[in-house]
C-alpha cells in the first residue's frame, strides 16, 4: 500500500463515519422533540378535560384555561416545525467546491506516473519533455477545477509537489522553464500537450534511428576489419555496408572504412565513392584561415550532411580536412561550440561523435552567413584572427 491509496482509504472512512455522527446526532434531537410534543398534547388534554368539568358543574376557574391550552398549543406547534426542521437539507451557504470523481481519478494517475517513472537514465531533452508533458496535464486538470480547488485539494498539490521534485533532482542537468508550472501564465494548454507529446514522439524516433545508425557503422567497421585482415565473410560485409549506406549521413564515413576493400565493392558500392556532394576541401585552397573561417567551415560541412539532432558524424572527419597548423583551432573551435550548445558531443563505442543542435539552428545559420552567433563567448573567440589570443 503507497501513501496515497493510504490517504484515499482513510479520506472514505472518515466520511462515511461523519455520516454516521450525523445521523445519529439527527435521531436524538428527533426523539427529544417528540418527547416534548407528547408532553405538550397531554397538557392540552388534560386542560380541556378540567375545562370541560367546569362547564358541568356551572362554575367559572380561577385561570383563563383557554389562554393557557393557547400557550401549550403554540409552543406544541414550534416544536413540530423543529421536527420538520430536523430532516430538511441544512440551510447555509452553498458546499465548498471540490475535484470532479473523474479529475480526481486523473490526478491520481498522474501523481502514480510521476512517481514511479524512471527518468534518471533518459535522454535530456526526452527527460525534460516529459516534465512538460506532466506539467501541461497537471495544469489542465487544475484550469477545469478552478483556483479555490487548485489551491487547497490535496491530490492536486501533492501532483505539483512531485512533478517540482523530479524536476529539482540534482543528479540531472536542469532544463528549460516551463510555463505550464506558472500559475500566472494564461495558454491554451490543450494545444499546447498535443504539441509537446508530437515533439516527445519525434525525439524519440530520432533517438532510435540514431541508435540503429550507430549500430550500422559499429557493424560495418568490425566486418571491414575482418575482411582486411583476410576474414569474415563478404555476403555479411556487403550486407553491413548495404545498410549502413542507407543513412545518408553515414555514407561518407562507410566510404572511408570500406576504401582499403574498394577494389572488391566498387561493383555495388561504387557511389560511396562517387558522391556529388562537397568534397573535403583541399589543405593548399587557404594558406590563413581566421577562427570564423574555420567555425564556418565546420558548421558548412555538418549542415550539408544532416548531422543534426541525433545524427552524429564523428568527431575525428569532422576536424579534418584542415592545414596541419590549423587543426588545433578547428579542435579549439569545436570545443567551444559545444560550450556554446551549438554542437552536441555524445561518446559512443565507435568514439566521439558531433552533430547540429536542432534547436540552435538559427544561431549556426547566423555564424555560417557570417553574422554574429548571439553567444557572447563564442562570438569573441569568432572576431579574433588566428593568432590573436
Amino acid at each position: 500500500m503507497d501513501t496515497l491509496e493510504y490517504q484515499r482509504i482513510i479520506a472514505e472512512l472518515e466520511g462515511q463515519l461523519e455520516v454516521a455522527k450525523r445521523e445519529s446526532e439527527k435521531k436524538r434531537q428527533k426523539e427529544e422533540i417528540g418527547q416534548r410534543i407528547k408532553l405538550r398534547e397531554h397538557w392540552i388534554s388534560k386542560f380541556e378535560e378540567k375545562k370541560a368539568e367546569f362547564v358541568k358543574y356551572g362554575l367559572r376557574p380561577p385561570i383563563d384555561i383557554d389562554r393557557k391550552i393557547s400557550e401549550v398549543k403554540a409552543e406544541k406547534a414550534e416544536y413540530e416545525r423543529e421536527l420538520v426542521a430536523v430532516d430538511a437539507p441544512p440551510q447555509g451557504p452553498p458546499p465548498a467546491p471540490a475535484l470532479s470523481d473523474a479529475d480526481r481519478n486523473e490526478a491520481v494517475v498522474l501523481i502514480e506516473e510521476v512517481t514511479n517513472t524512471a527518468v534518471a537514465g533518459m535522454v535530456h531533452e526526452e527527460r525534460w519533455t516529459l516534465f512538460e508533458i506532466w506539467s501541461l496535464r497537471w495544469r489542465i486538470i487544475a484550469e477545469r477545477a478552478g483556483d479555490e480547488v487548485a489551491e487547497t485539494d490535496t491530490f492536486l498539490r501533492t501532483c505539483f509537489a512531485r512533478i517540482r521534485e523530479r524536476m529539482k533532482d540534482p543528479s540531472y542537468q536542469q532544463g528549460w522553464f516551463i510555463d505550464a508550472l506558472n500559475k500566472a501564465s494564461l495558454g491554451d494548454w490543450t494545444l499546447q500537450l498535443k504539441g509537446v507529446q508530437e515533439r516527445l514522439a519525434a525525439l524519440i524516433g530520432e533517438r532510435k534511428r540514431a541508435e540503429v545508425s550507430e549500430e550500422a557503422i559499429r557493424t560495418v567497421t568490425e566486418q571491414a576489419a575482418l575482411a582486411v585482415q583476410g576474414g569474415g565473410d563478404d555476403r555479411t560485409l556487403r550486407h553491413a555496408a548495404r545498410h549502413a549506406a542507407k543513412f545518408e549521413h553515414l555514407r561518407e564515413e562507410v566510404a572511408e572504412i570500406l576504401l582499403p576493400l574498394k577494389a572488391g565493392l566498387a561493383d555495388e558500392f561504387g557511389f560511396l565513392w562517387d558522391d556529388p556532394k562537397e568534397k573535403e576541401e583541399p589543405e593548399e585552397k587557404r594558406e590563413k584561415l581566421t577562427n570564423r573561417d574555420i567555425a564556418e567551415r565546420i558548421l558548412r560541412r555538418m549542415r550539408s550532411k544532416a548531422l543534426i539532432g541525433e545524427c552524429h558524424g564523428p568527431y575525428e572527419r569532422i576536424c579534418k580536412g584542415f592545414p596541419e597548423h590549423d587543426k588545433g583551432r578547428a579542435k579549439e573551435a569545436v570545443e567551444l561550440m559545444c560550450k556554446a550548445g551549438l554542437l552536441r558531443k555524445k561518446s559512443s563505442i565507435i568514439g566521439s561523435r558531433l552533430s547540429l543542435e536542432s534547436k540552435l539552428m538559427l544561431n549556426i545559420d547566423s555564424v555560417i552567413q557570417k553574422r554574429r552567433s548571439g553567444i557572447a563567448a563564442l562570438d569573441e573567440w569568432l572576431d579574433r584572427t588566428n593568432g590573436e589570443k
